[in-house]
């Protein structure tokens, strides 16, 4: 019976597999359907760096930031959907062909410019992080690319001399120390070259697009003089609404929490034990819809009636000026500082300031980051403070006003929610003395 058992199990396992294989699961991955377009590959520029992106043949309007340096190029590639995230997806691999002539701009019917295909590199020489990104176009694109390439390889030499270096000073340190000769401490190490932050798109060929605010057409016209056939787009053409100031507000005890201020109307509570240290950071204010679709070609989000902020690159002149009842109280200035984690059973972190740090080794290496020190021990329980720029002028949107909270009253603080059950417990005791109790007459 047993031998039986297994020979029908041994027979139904096949045949589920043959039915398998005969009709694959509707989960099965398959290769997505590719459709050929023309579309327009975009690096535009916002708040410092350039997002790079792409518009599909039926994505009908562009967008990009008022009077900086963006730009465009039509290319024909394969195009397909990806249900896995539900987006448009480019498969550059398999098709990459730049479609060559004149980008035509148009607001109404007047020309307003024809750009011919220029090269270009996009460069961050402190990095992109810096959030100071330099469009080169025409010649100057070739230039700078050997200037970048120069470093490069300069960088390079520089690590390769500094381990030769390195591993001659431990020989000849190791030399001493076997001789018996080394009597004091050694001399330093060789420096090691600073890090290659320098970061540069190769060379590139597009349509560098500078335009005002407005609504514009564009579309391109080959060599022959024709229009190319899909190449016509809308062109939004947006600016800011208005610009302000965002902090990074990095309490000393939870360095990596810092909290966000992006919004002048709003209030900044600290406890009267606090460190704080400020960072402030350029932002703009757009209409939501235009900033998500620059961001996001395939963005559907944001009404026309909102606005979003976005935030730039860190402003780095300028002093913290603290004010009481419309006086300057204290001037802070803008310092290095460096974080040690502490380690042990007391997990945390450390920030010390490397210009009167006794840590040596804290004071020769790289801050950790640049800011304002905000000691609220000594402050009033109410005050604001903003930020003056080189001349003396408060940055526009840049003032925040802070309460301190009393940590003292906490006990207090505990013990309210049990203030209504005590003024039960006190009504309940008056209401049964007042009725339990007979009069003077009846007892």
């Amino acid at each position: 019976m047993k031998a039986c058992a297994y020979r029908w199990g041994g027979c139904l396992c096949l045949l589920v597999g043959l039915l398998a294989g005969r009709h694959p699961s509707p989960l099965a991955a398959q290769d997505p359907v590719r459709r050929e377009e023309l579309v327009y590959g975009v690096n535009a520029y916002l708040g410092g760096v350039y997002e790079g992106g792409f518009y599909a043949q039926d994505q009908g309007t562009i967008y990009l930031l008022a009077d900086a340096p963006s730009v465009v190029s039509l290319r024909r590639t394969l195009v397909y959907f990806w249900p896995i995230t539900n987006r448009l997806v480019a498969d550059w691999d398999a098709l990459n062909q730049q479609i060559t002539g004149h980008l035509e701009i148009r607001r109404g019917r007047r020309l307003q410019a024809s750009i011919p295909l220029t090269e270009y590199v996009i460069q961050y020489p402190a990095g992109r992080e810096s959030r100071r990104a330099q469009l080169h176009a025409g010649d100057a694109a070739r230039r700078q690319w050997s200037e970048f390439e120069r470093q490069r390889v300069q960088y390079r030499q520089a690590v390769g001399r500094y381990y030769q270096d390195l591993v001659e000073y431990r020989q000849a340190l190791d030399a001493q120390i076997a001789a018996g000769e080394l009597e004091e401490a050694p001399a330093a190490p060789p420096a090691e070259p600073e890090p290659f932050v320098f970061a540069s798109t190769e060379v590139n060929r597009g349509y560098p697009v500078r335009l005002p605010p407005g609504r514009y057409t564009i579309q391109v016209r080959d060599d022959a003089g024709q229009v190319m056939a899909g190449s016509r787009r809308q062109l939004v053409i947006f600016a800011p609404a208005q610009k302000g100031v965002a902090y990074a507000v990095v309490p000393h005890d939870r360095y990596t929490f810092p909290e966000a201020s992006d919004d002048a109307g709003e209030v900044i509570y600290l406890r009267r034990d606090a460190l704080t240290y400020l960072r402030p950071f350029a932002q703009e204010e757009f209409r939501a819809p235009y900033l998500n679709r620059l961001l996001d070609s395939q963005s559907a989000e944001g009404r026309f009636d909102q606005f979003a902020w976005h935030q730039e690159a860190e402003i780095e002149q300028g002093a913290i000026v603290v004010r009481h009842r419309g006086e300057i109280i204290r001037r802070i200035e803008r310092r290095p500082y460096a974080v040690r984690q502490i380690t042990g059973a007391a997990l945390g972190y450390e920030i010390h300031d490397q210009t009167t740090t006794d840590i040596e080794r804290l004071r020769e290496r790289r801050p950790d980051f640049h800011g304002y020190r905000l000691d609220a021990r000594d402050l009033p329980a109410a005050f604001s403070f903003g930020l003056e720029d080189d001349q003396g002028q408060l940055v526009a949107g840049s003032t925040r006003r802070v309460k301190i909270v009393r940590t003292d009253l906490a006990p207090w603080l505990r013990a309210l929610p049990l203030a209504p059950c005590v003024a039960v417990l006190v009504w309940s005791g008056v209401r049964r003395r007042r009725f339990t109790r007979l009069p003077r007459d009846m007892e």
